[in-house]
């Protein structure tokens, strides 16, 4: 060989040489292990650089040598420095480790951290492999160095976020940060919230000092924003803020939804699916995450509240729509309400084909066209459509939503608001919206003063409302273009009710009055009168079966003259609406009382079968009602929609059997089912919704 050649040579083997000794170097030392809250805690050393690949693999039997990984299991895989809090580390500017314990110090930021969430109660051993880029994986194993020389006992249980830090950014109440670790698959006690494993998410408490427990209010941030622009609340005493956060490694969003399994969250471009499910991963978390609070923190559980601007607009009115038992009442500036339109007539809008965030949520979701599947069942975007939900004879009842939009918004749009409005208003939901002449990015408009979320705080989960409809000061909205409707305007905003409904069993009633609006520009004072249709919503006690007759009178307040009064039957769903109640600035007192329920002696016994559910839809339990006929054999099942019996949930005499059963929809694929009960000679069947 020339010797030119074996110099080259030479020095090419010297430099891999160096190479591989520097990947030797930042090779995994003192790995260790921590089970709690079922979940795994793996801590290792490595020397500084970047641009490493770390491998954790898990086994029933000890990995001792490079051979036993042929019957490991490969957990994860992380890159250098994984117990850096990146996120927090660069919204701040200052460099955090991660804490693997409440009570322990942070790591060396510099340092390796997987958080994997086991699926099974078994003792594991654990190794961390090193892969330098442009070399192979070093699978040498040294137990107590880059293997764990005892296993690690672990336990399946409801993991749990874990304390980090306090901070001092929103005077005068201190900021409470906290991580978790969600898994990506699915366990006995939790689903998977994402498609990659050990990937950490923070979230901020701020908690407002006061005496009984108050509300919990719920932050989700706009796009491109974070969990730290979200502390604020109402300060009313007790209150808890629970700010989310919501970011991928490529730095997108999921829009408080989720995305689909394929779907690469560390690179910038991904093909639409066109096969496969769409997880609600995000929806999940925030699920989780609000489940944690609720147990963790002293709130009142009756007082949960949304808000958010943008992108977190869309994550309360997802809550509002998809969680309704969840939330007493959302506030939304700004946002958007259905993700299949397409064709706003601003050819700028940011969501039609096209354009950027068109772009954004097909790459995530899939097309419009292709519609996949969700977790849930239905198509992803019939589920990200609010007008779909709204005309859902599944979704009983909807939390009071309270919206503000804009006619110039080119981000989210305006014309697909036109239907939201009016599948709302058609199927009797009740809400609360405006509009004005504002863009997405305007930090003042028309009726910003009436943008406070405090105004959510008279609603509680434990109280019925009257969804409003139909009302005759209603604004006109258009049909989404920008030559039609009212550049300023609002739906039922003039009508507002006592939150202290009387709600039995036979009666439910109410005081609805006008109000005031206030602009920018000054106050609007309250007509003297309007109509509007009521609909009792979120009922607590007054049950009627579909088809029931009931009675309705309308009293005004002024002199107590009733000045309307009639019969009429609940609907197919059991609901009843009273149209164009009158109501003037004075008040009106609407009453329903239960025809049926007075008929049969009430509060002497039920002389009749009667059936009703609440919850439904079900995602995890609800609750049957019952009244029997005061003897003989009593029989409850629940049936597919082919007839077949699924479960037999009583088979008993009638004045034995309960007037409350839970019904566990655990174990049930989602979809159409029925609950019959049979008693004296009479059966009744009622509709049941299992959704997950």
């Amino acid at each position: 060989m020339p010797r030119s050649r074996l110099h080259i040579c030479l020095c090419i083997a010297l430099v891999a040489a160096a190479l591989s000794a520097s990947a030797a170097r930042a090779g995994v030392t003192q790995l260790a292990a921590q089970h709690r809250d079922g979940q795994t805690f793996l801590t290792w050393s490595a020397a500084s650089g970047t641009g490493f690949t770390h491998r954790i693999y898990s086994s029933p039997t000890p990995l001792t040598s490079a051979g036993d990984l042929a019957g490991a299991t490969l957990v994860g895989a992380v890159g250098d420095s994984s117990a850096c809090d990146r996120r927090l580390s660069r919204l701040l500017g200052v460099l955090f480790g991660y804490s693997v314990d409440s009570l322990a110090a942070p790591l060396d930021p510099g340092a390796g951290l997987f958080v994997h969430t086991p699926t099974s109660s078994s003792a594991r051993w654990y190794a961390v492999t090193t892969q330098a880029a442009g070399f192979a994986e070093d699978s040498a194993l040294v137990p107590g160095v880059n293997a764990l020389s005892a296993s690690v006992r672990e336990v399946v249980a409801p993991p749990r976020p874990v304390h980090q830090r306090t901070l001092a950014l929103w005077p005068p109440w201190p900021v409470h940060v906290y991580t978790f670790w969600p898994p990506a698959h699915d366990t006995p006690v939790i689903r998977a919230m994402g498609n990659r494993e050990g990937l950490a998410f923070d979230c901020a408490v701020v908690r407002v000092p006061g005496g009984a427990p108050g509300a919990l209010f719920v932050r989700m941030h706009a796009r491109g924003s974070s969990f730290l622009d979200g502390l604020g609340g109402t300060s009313r005493p007790g209150e808890v803020v629970l700010s989310l956060d919501d970011p991928l490694p490529n730095g997108q969003n999921t829009f408080w939804y989720g995305y689909h399994p394929d779907y690469d969250i560390t690179a910038a471009f991904n093909a639409p699916p066109t096969t496969g499910v769409v997880q609600d991963y995000t929806l999940r978390r925030v699920d989780w995450t609000l489940d944690w609070a609720l147990r963790n923190f002293p709130v009142d559980s009756t007082r949960v509240y949304a808000f958010g601007y943008s992108m977190g607009g869309i994550g309360s009115v997802q809550l509002a729509l998809r969680r309704p038992q969840r939330v007493a009442a959302v506030m939304a500036v700004i946002p958007k309400f259905d993700f299949s339109f397409l064709g706003d007539p601003d050819s700028a809008s940011a969501f039609n084909t096209g354009q950027a965030l068109r772009s954004v949520v097909d790459q995530m979701w899939g097309t419009v066209a292709s519609n996949l599947p969700s977790s849930d069942g239905p198509g992803v975007y019939d589920l990200l459509d609010g007008a779909s939900l709204a005309s859902s004879p599944a979704l009983r009842w909807i939390p009071p939503i309270v919206a503000f939009n804009g006619r110039h918004d080119h981000v989210v749009g305006w014309a697909e608001k036109i239907p939201f409005y009016s599948a709302m208003r058609q199927h009797h939901r009740g809400g609360t919206f405006y509009w004005d002449a504002r863009g997405h990015f305007d930090g003042e408009a028309s009726w910003t003063p009436m943008q406070f979320p405090v105004a959510l705080y008279p609603f509680r989960t434990d109280r019925s409302f009257p969804a409003l409809s139909h009302c005759s000061l209603d604004s006109d909205p258009g049909d989404g273009t920008a030559a039609t409707g009212d550049e300023v305007g609002n739906i039922n905003a003039y009508v507002e009710w006592d939150t202290t409904f009387q709600d039995t069993e036979h009666r439910w009633d109410g005081v609805i009055r006008m109000r005031p609006l206030q602009l920018t520009t000054g106050s609007l004072p309250e007509p003297d009168s309007c109509t509007v249709d009521v609909t009792p919503s979120r009922l607590q006690h007054f049950a009627l079966e579909p088809g029931a007759p009931y009675d309705w009178s309308v009293l005004r307040l002024t002199d107590a003259a009733v000045i309307q009064s009639g019969s009429s039957f609940a609907d197919s769903l059991g609901r009843a609406t009273i149209h164009a109640v009158r109501v003037d600035t004075t008040g009106s007192r609407v009453t329903l009382v239960n025809t049926n329920w007075l008929a049969a002696g009430r509060p002497s016994g039920p002389a009749r079968l009667a059936l009703s559910v609440s919850g439904n839809p079900l995602r995890s339990s609800g609750t049957l009602h019952f009244a029997w006929p005061g003897s003989g054999e009593a029989r409850v099942e629940l049936l597919d929609v082919a007839g077949r019996r699924v479960r037999t949930l009583y088979h008993g005499r009638a004045e034995m059997a309960p007037t409350r059963l839970p019904l566990d929809a655990r174990g049930l694929t989602a979809g159409l089912y029925f609950v019959r009960a049979e008693a004296a000679g009479v059966r009744l069947a009622r509709r049941v919704v299992v959704i997950h």
